[in-house]
């Protein structure tokens, strides 16, 4: 009874996270109906041949799926923030004969 119990409360959690890209990915590895473009091997030369890369890079995408998703997710957050630059610079302190502080 317990474990049910305790099931329950996870789906519970797991209902209320945000829907975020890695929660996205988790859904689609979850659901074997719909297989991923992506070809394991490529990718995983992909990520080998990183390792030689300099600077290394910060993120890798591996997918046009997941190239998609991550662009329109980027692109909704600048979105959200553009009315916000004018606001942002306007607490910066004032600008003095010597340069900023």
């Amino acid at each position: 009874m317990t474990t049910v119990m305790r099931h329950g409360f996870v789906e519970q959690r797991r209902a209320r996270r945000p829907k975020t890209p890695a929660a996205f990915v988790r859904g689609m590895l979850a659901d074997e109906s719909r297989p991923s473009p992506g070809d394991p091997a490529k990718m995983a030369a992909i990520i080998i041949g990183s390792v030689d890369t300099t600077p290394a890079p910060k993120r890798i995408v591996l997918g046009s799926d997941s190239y998609g998703i991550i662009v329109k997710a980027l692109t909704e957050r600048l979105a959200d923030i553009e009315p916000q630059k004018e606001i942002a610079a306007s607490t910066d302190f004032a600008a003095t004969p010597d340069g900023p502080r």
